[in-house]
């Protein structure tokens, strides 16, 4: 009996070491969204009211992508409720960051921006990778100044926002 349960605690020793790692990339997500949010001077969990669906969003919005949706379909974001596990496959976390914009001259009509990010842990930080409107950036967050990555990173997205939204092609 020694060795099934010396099986029996290497795998309560997998199931924790595995579980702890996905918590720490979830907060690492979360902490993306907070920083996010307050370097847009966004109010925090400042939300909106959707007619349509009848619910509360907030302005930046942590997410995931239905990933049961048929390949015909377009998928559906669930957005995080405090407790989910956000899905993740190979060591690496798949979110998303949902921002709602007001338009300036109607505040009834809402513009949505997805920004998709895959990150993973590495032994001194983090690889975070992001996508916005197909294009794609990639920065590594070291632990030790994970706050200062964070704004860096959310000052890339905001850049990246105004960059996609450049409408000078059509001057």
């Amino acid at each position: 009996m020694t060795d099934y349960t010396a099986i029996q605690d290497a795998l309560l020793k997998s199931e924790e070491t595995k579980q702890a790692y996905w918590r720490e990339l979830d907060k690492v997500a979360i902490g993306l969204r907070q920083a996010f949010e307050s370097h847009l001077g966004v109010e925090k969990n400042s939300t909106w009211f959707d007619p349509d669906s009848k619910q509360q969003f907030r302005y930046v919005e942590l997410g995931y992508w239905d990933q049961e949706a048929a390949s015909y379909q377009k998928p559906e974001f669930i957005k995080y409720k405090n407790g989910d596990v956000i899905p993740g496959s190979e060591k690496t976390l798949e979110f998303v960051i949902k921002l709602s914009i007001d338009s300036p001259v109607n505040p009834n009509h809402k513009t949505i921006v997805h920004i998709d990010f895959k990150l993973k842990k590495e032994a001194s930080g983090y690889n975070v990778e992001y996508t916005i409107s197909g294009e794609t950036s990639r920065e590594t967050l070291e632990k030790s100044s994970l706050e200062e990555g964070l704004s860096r990173v959310s000052e890339n997205l905001s850049q990246g926002i105004i960059d996609a939204l450049d409408a000078s092609e059509y001057e």
